[in-house]
């Protein structure tokens, strides 16, 4: 939002009302002064001849006053081509002015005031004064040339500014969707989509750096009894209804005291820190038991269920993630063979 505002700033100022104003007048006073200059008739050109032939009158002097006049016919008409080129480069200055100020109304303004120039002094001054074809015309020429060169440019640069602009919106927006992208895959990479609960990998990075730290830690691995029945009798939209109110549940159990993950389609892996004994692995689990007795409405049908759990423990069970996982799943068939719906702990064989 920010840069296409700047864009739009900036082509707004190409329009400059009070500048075009200005430069139009000041290109007319000049156009005014630079009329007085052109004709041979110039009345200060004329009122210094005749001061001049007065003199010589006066003074007598003779063959050498016509000379004399003539040079000075031609050193005046000479400060008059100096007075005009000045004039005429001032005219191509503000001609430049309005086309970098107002662009394309700029551009119109300075071609017809320059047009209009050449026309007056072609028309007026050329044939009804009958004089010489004046420098200034082929200047205003050149100068309407210049203002359309000018244009051109500014023009073409401005449409590379607007593509890259553009481009440059493109690549924000192209980078925005590619984050956002790379955003949902990393969530979709350590999160459960339909519970929002974090997944397997997340579980066991999590598990990796309990262990890593060297703290005891204790692994309880939860599976929901004779869950795919429930799917198969209800629907799978109903199971996951389900399953979404467990995993809710379970999260608010936990707290911040355990971490809980969805590690599998109707299963749940629980870390639980350290300082805890069997006794309180025990109680923990004797609540999470109470989330699935508990009744659960699900459009007008009501849900009980059980689940069997096993717990691990750090360094006692396993020292890598893994192991621990493993023999926490262990300990959870033990809890499925022996009858479902209770607790064993993992018991290493000899």
């Amino acid at each position: 939002m920010g840069n296409n505002t700047s864009v739009n700033n900036v082509k707004k100022g190409n329009t400059n009302i009070p500048v075009l104003i200005v430069c139009t007048i000041l290109f007319l006073f000049f156009w005014f002064i630079q009329g007085r200059f052109q004709s041979k008739d110039n009345p200060a050109v004329k009122q210094a001849i005749d001061a001049l032939v007065a003199l010589c009158d006066r003074y007598g002097v003779g063959e050498d006053r016509m000379s004399a006049i003539g040079q000075l016919n031609g050193i005046l008409h000479q400060g008059n081509s100096s007075i005009q080129g000045i004039i005429a480069q001032v005219q191509v200055l503000l001609s430049v002015i309005m086309v970098l100020t107002n662009r394309k109304k700029g551009l119109i303004t300075a071609a017809a005031l320059n047009l209009a120039n050449t026309v007056y002094l072609i028309v007026f001054v050329s044939f009804i004064r009958k004089g010489s074809l004046p420098a200034g015309a082929i200047v205003s020429l050149v100068t309407v040339a210049i203002a359309a060169i000018l244009y051109a440019f500014l023009a073409k640069n401005e449409k590379m500014h607007d593509d890259l602009a553009k481009s440059y919106q493109e690549a924000i927006e192209t980078n925005r969707i590619i984050q956002e992208k790379d955003e949902v895959l990393q969530y979709l990479a350590y999160y459960d989509r339909l519970t929002q609960m974090p997944n397997r990998q997340l579980f066991m990075e999590t598990l990796e750096e309990h262990i890593a730290s060297g703290d005891e830690c204790s692994v309880i691995y939860v599976d929901l009894d004779d869950f795919r029945r429930i799917n198969d009798n209800y629907g799978h939209s109903t199971g996951d209804e389900l399953l979404v109110s467990y995993a809710k549940k379970i999260e608010a159990l936990c707290g911040d005291d355990a971490f809980a993950a969805k590690i599998g389609g109707d299963e749940f892996g629980i870390i639980l820190g350290s300082g805890l004994t069997a006794d309180d692995v025990y109680v923990f689990v004797t609540r999470m038991s109470e989330i699935f007795d508990t009744p659960i409405d699900i459009r007008g049908e009501v849900f009980t269920t059980t689940a069997s759990f096993g717990a691990a423990t750090f360094p006692q069970d396993a020292r890598s993630a893994e192991d621990l996982f493993r023999c926490s799943e262990t300990a959870m068939f033990t809890a499925k063979s022996g009858g479902k719906n209770q607790l064993c702990f993992f018991r290493r064989t000899r």
